[in-house]
């Protein structure tokens, strides 16, 4: 391996820090709780010893955006950012997504399921920064809420729970968005 090499990490790493602030002063959205998207290169394995360069290494990147960027262009932009941190040194890098991705989605505040679902709830909305068939749904111009009887504070925890004092409410919050929307409509 060449000398080059011992620096590709550390170059790819700070490329991605780069696009991340790029993108954090184009893409801003106040209504999530972190209002830019996020590039978290969260799992790096590779090598068998720290004194050695290792041959191979993959990077597992989790990227978070926001309504109105799209995917495809985002992966684009890490390539090129990660191929030009590469491009002097001996190394290279190959990309595949972990899995295709879900868009994101975002329904005006305004709407009237919106208003609707905050009404029964008693829950003012809020936006979240994960992946829902929400996007998907909203693709076929189905406006979508995501809404249930959990908290999502201990969703995918290990402490994940559902109290069955909260079924009864979220059967009524049904019954009334039915009520308004198939059975008044």
């Amino acid at each position: 391996m060449g000398a080059k090499t011992i620096y590709a990490l550390p170059l790819v790493l700070t490329a991605l820090r780069e696009l991340q602030a790029r993108l954090q002063q184009q893409f801003q959205n106040p209504l999530f709780t972190v209002d830019h998207a996020t590039i978290n290169p969260g799992h790096v394995c590779g090598g068998d010893s720290p004194n050695r360069i290792p041959a191979l290494t993959e990077l597992h990147i989790d990227l978070r955006f926001l309504p109105g960027m799209a995917l495809e262009d985002l992966r684009k932009q890490i390539r090129s950012a990660v191929d030009t941190a590469l491009q002097d040194s001996d190394c290279h890098a190959s990309f595949r997504p972990l899995f295709e991705g879900s868009p994101a989605y975002a329904l005006d505040a305004t709407a009237d399921l919106v208003q609707a679902s905050a009404t029964l709830s008693g829950q003012v909305p809020i936006a979240v920064d994960f992946a829902t068939e929400a996007a998907f749904l909203g693709a076929l111009d189905i406006q979508t809420v995501v809404l249930g009887p959990g908290d999502i504070a201990v969703a995918h925890q290990p402490n994940e729970s559902l109290p069955l004092a909260r079924l009864e409410p979220m059967r009524q919050i049904l019954r009334g968005l039915i009520q308004r929307y198939c059975v008044a409509a």
